[in-house]
């Protein structure tokens, strides 16, 4: 380590550390040989015990301990973890790329086909989506029916207090009103 990166570990100036150096080599002949040799432009490098020296000279034996415990605690080597992770990946990758996935996936059953009611509710939802106006859509839907088959299908499904999809589905229409909405709003992917 240079005297910058022990000053950046203990908290404290550059300068600070150069003095702890001067100090820690009177105790240590190749500390005091690397601060004579260092300068113009070339700092020193010290080693692990020579910095453990420094900064024992400076903050004195129970810092330098701790610094000892925590330079024992090395950072796992990422380029490793990935590596390992890579490696284990791989054969599930090609089996993926070559199209046998696990029985468990063939396993699984078909999924359901959308009823006209829930398709009309995609169409009609998407639409109300993009325009920021959910009852106006339902609301446009049901006037734009009025206007062209006739057929009033909200008061309708209210004197027969029911729901309006409801009513739209006992009398036959919603083929009609999913047409409607689709040729409206358009069809959703």
């Amino acid at each position: 380590m240079t005297a910058k990166q022990i000053a950046d570990v203990t908290g404290k100036d550059e300068r600070t550390v150069q003095r702890w150096s001067k100090k820690a080599g009177d105790k240590m002949p190749s500390v005091a040989d690397k601060v004579s040799a260092a300068g113009h432009g070339k700092p020193a490098d010290y080693t692990e015990d020579e910095t453990l020296a420094i900064i024992e000279a400076g903050l004195g034996k129970n810092a330098a301990g701790v610094y000892r415990v925590n330079a024992g605690m090395r950072v796992p080597d990422i380029a490793a973890v990935v590596r390992e992770t890579i490696t284990a990946m791989v054969p599930v990758l090609v089996e993926m790329v070559r199209g046998t996935m696990p029985q468990q996936a063939a396993a699984l059953p078909a999924p359901v086909d959308l009823s006209q009611r829930d398709h009309l509710r995609r169409v009609v939802n998407g639409y109300a989506r993009r325009s920021g106006d959910h009852s106006g859509a339902w609301r446009e839907l049901y006037t734009q029916f009025y206007y062209r088959y006739h057929r009033n299908i909200r008061e309708c499904a209210k004197n027969r207090s029911m729901d309006t999809l409801d009513y739209v589905e006992n009398e036959g229409l919603m083929e009609d009103l999913l047409a409607l909405a689709v040729a409206l709003f358009g069809g959703l992917a």
